[in-house]
């Protein structure tokens, strides 16, 4: 009987008995989900246009976890900036499309990031330096692409073409910026 009753004793849970070492590596980091969750977090808390965004950035991921009972030696990140770049770079390729939460986010991050920059002033600015350079045609447009728009037109040509390592982006008669 006392084996029998030796089955239902409550298991303890084993502690190491050393901390593991902090992730360092970009191998280390893309390896562990908690690692990877970290970084991203650290991203979405930094918005563009923050001064010392990345430095902020590399900061919160690599805040030191505290101990506690359920996890007493907590995963910790000791990354360079260069690792941290890195490791954003990785995580961009593997983005494979957009949800409806990655649109909802554009849709609300992406305006307050140019609320400076209007497709209005944009034109306005526009006007002024063909009036300035002797433009004078009725063949000069302005306009702003719409970030959704672009979004599935991109991933529409990548789906075609597929992605190229090396690929390069240009934004011709950029506007404001706002897709660059």
């Amino acid at each position: 009987i006392s084996e029998q009753m030796g089955n239902f004793r409550s298991k303890k849970k084993v502690v190491p008995a050393e901390p593991p070492p902090p992730l360092t590596t970009l191998e280390q980091v893309l390896d562990n989900a908690e690692a990877r969750e970290r970084v991203t977090q650290a991203v979405a808390a930094c918005k563009p246009g923050v001064a010392s965004r990345w430095s902020k950035i590399l900061e919160i991921a690599n805040r030191k976890t505290m101990p506690t009972e359920e996890q007493p030696y907590p995963m910790n990140l000791e990354i360079t900036l260069d690792t941290l770049k890195e490791i954003m770079v990785t995580l961009f390729h593997e983005v494979k499309y957009i949800s409806s939460d990655g649109l909802a986010l554009a849709r609300n991050t992406i305006p307050e990031m140019y609320d400076k920059h209007s497709l209005e002033r944009g034109s306005r600015v526009s006007l002024k330096e063909r009036g300035e350079k002797g433009y004078h045609g009725e063949n000069f447009a302005y306009g702003e692409l719409d970030h959704e728009i672009f979004a599935t037109m991109y991933l529409k040509l990548v789906s075609v073409y597929g992605a190229k390592d090396g690929g390069r982006f240009y934004d011709l008669g950029c506007g404001v910026g706002t897709l660059v």
